[in-house]
Order: C-alpha cells, then structure tokens, then sequence
C-alpha cells in the first residue's frame, strides 16, 4: 500500500501544476485591461479608442445600473450603425431626481480593437461624459479595478480578436 503513495503524491502535484498553468493562460488570454485616468476629484475614466480614430472617454461609474451616452457619442454611432430604440425607464440620476429617459440597442459597442460589447442597452442623455454603468460592466465580470495604476481589468469581451481566432482555429 505504501508503494503507492509516492507515485500518487507525483501524479496530484503534477495534476496541481497542470490545472494552476492552465487557468492562469485562460485567465490572460480573457483578460481585457484599459488604463484609466483620474479626475482631481478622484474619478475614474476609460479613453476608449477604436481602429485608431477618435477617442470616447467613459466615466466608469459602478453605482449606475444604466450605460449611458452623451448625444454626440449617440449621433456618430447612429452614423455606422442600425440603432434601435428599446424602451423608456425612469432613471434615478445622483442628485436624486427621477428622469425619463429612452433606451437604445446598439448592436456594437466597441471599448478597443480587442474589446466589443453586442447588443448593448444605452440611455442617451445630455450629459458631458459618457458612462459606463453596471448594464455593460457585469457582463465582463468578474471585473477588477486597481487604483495605483488606475486600471480596469474586464475578464471578458461579447466580441474580442483574440477570442474569435481561439473559435476560427478550432
């Protein structure tokens, strides 16, 4: 019985390195990272740049259940895109007002070359800046957001390069 001890204890450690390089490839291959910048008042942004054309800051904002997009951000994508209005919520905004706003699907809503989100959500609102809410960041969960360097890490991407080669090759 004692002889097969140590073959056992070989084969289970070989079996924890094995399973420990595996998820740590997966983890990196799904991992999206973005560095952010910060506002004097401590907020947090994503300057998110596409194809190498302009760039579209969003205010990562974990307390809005809604993505939201300012109309400028509405109008170029409505230019290049097949938009479609999904709906109208009430929307409590942080002063505590309620608005009403409309709701839009966006077929595509790209964060990088590497990062794209189908099928998105969005209210369209006066605002400066365009927000990304929990609507589009608990799809990329689990997320992490790191302060010294700002960064924000999304595990996961609807659409990404990388994983549509990982699907062509298979």
């Amino acid at each position: 019985m004692l002889m097969f001890v140590k073959p056992v204890k070989i084969l289970f450690a070989a079996l924890a390195v094995l399973v420990s390089t595996n998820f740590a490839l997966v983890t990196a291959v799904q991992a999206n990272s973005f560095a952010l910048t910060t506002s004097e008042g401590g907020t947090l942004y994503l300057q998110s740049q596409v194809d190498n054309e302009s760039d579209t800051l969003f205010l990562i904002d974990t307390g809005s259940s809604l993505t939201v997009l300012n109309k400028a951000t509405f109008a170029r994508i409505k230019q290049t895109q097949q938009v479609t209005e999904d709906g109208l919520v009430i929307a409590r905004l942080a002063n505590g007002r309620q608005h009403k706003v409309k709701l839009y699907n966006v077929p595509l809503l790209s964060l990088s070359d590497d990062c794209q989100f189908t099928n998105v959500s969005v209210a369209v609102m006066n605002n400066e800046h365009n927000i990304l809410g929990m609507e589009l960041l608990s799809r990329a969960a689990p997320l992490g957001i790191e302060l010294a360097p700002a960064r924000l890490t999304l595990s996961q991407c609807d659409q990404s390069q990388l994983h549509a080669s990982i699907l062509v090759s298979e």
